[in-house]
């Protein structure tokens, strides 16, 4: 089904003009506002909690639609520095820095 869909917006893009993953990125963007509408009016009563699901399913479904399974680089990266984060409270910041700092140059090279 997903397969599907994305197949239809790559049709989408290319009869735009467009090349399929610029229309994937337009889309993407384009979807933000009806989304942050969305978020805007879900309940905060009882917490924050329906929110941050929700912010976290809408995101990973916009990076997947742009960029597919790649997604997983940032995906690690942001896990890998909260864990820096709740493990080394003191000293989080530089090895935080060292570490994306490394995973940056690693994927360049």
């Amino acid at each position: 089904m997903i397969g599907q869909l994305l197949a239809a917006i790559d049709a989408a893009g290319v009869a735009t003009g467009l090349g399929a993953q610029q229309f994937r990125f337009v889309v993407s963007l384009l979807s933000c506002y009806p989304f942050g509408m969305i978020h805007r009016m879900l309940p905060t009563s009882k917490g924050n909690e329906v929110k941050h699901l929700f912010a976290v399913v809408i995101g990973m479904s916009q990076a997947y639609l742009c960029f597919e399974f790649d997604m997983w680089h940032f995906v690690v990266s942001t896990l890998v520095t909260y864990l820096i984060m709740a493990v080394f409270p003191k000293r989080c910041g530089w090895i935080a820095f060292v570490y994306n700092m490394a995973h940056l140059t690693w994927g360049c090279v």
